[in-house]
């Protein structure tokens, strides 16, 4: 579920949240397997196990997550399982235009409380934004949209060619 439907963000619902969740399937199945001889169990100490939990929790920890290529390689790509390099292509390809568009970058933002951003000391070493870039995100919708749909088109190609050698 999309980061903005977890927080119930006042914002509505569109494609981008459906992209955001595809995202998140493709990192879960690349991270716990797709084939019953792949699968991991979910006491699993990966760092995409903290998604499942309540809805609070799996948001701050998403947003964490997804705010910047390093912490999303580092923390949630670094544990996809080896056998599924076309998925990890897919999801770093995903999670670049999705949170990393210029315009709205990130995940995290300056929300005026004490509280630390999740899994990060960022704001003492980094300043963040002072508008929620997921809300920022829908005014740069469309192009985001039509860069994930050639994306896709391409990682079909791709695709394609593995399973037809």
């Amino acid at each position: 579920m999309s980061i903005a439907n977890l927080e119930n963000l006042d914002e509505d619902r569109t494609a981008l949240d459906d992209w955001e969740s595809l995202l998140y399937v493709v990192c879960w199945l690349a991270s716990f397997g797709i084939r019953s001889e792949d699968r991991r169990s979910l006491d699993e100490s990966l760092s995409i196990s903290s998604w499942n939990t309540n809805e609070v929790d799996a948001a701050k920890e998403k947003r964490g997550h997804m705010h910047s290529s390093d912490i999303f390689e580092g923390r949630i790509a670094k544990d996809f399982q080896p056998r599924y390099k076309l998925l990890k292509t897919l999801a770093i390809g995903l999670h670049q235009m999705l949170f990393l568009h210029p315009g709205c970058e990130g995940a995290l933002f300056d929300s005026a409380t004490d509280e630390e951003p999740p899994l990060l000391n960022l704001k003492k070493t980094k300043s963040l934004p002072k508008s929620d870039p997921l809300v920022e995100r829908s005014e740069h919708a469309d192009a985001i949209i039509s860069n994930l749909m050639g994306f896709l088109v391409e990682a079909e190609k791709v695709a394609r060619d593995r399973l037809n050698k």
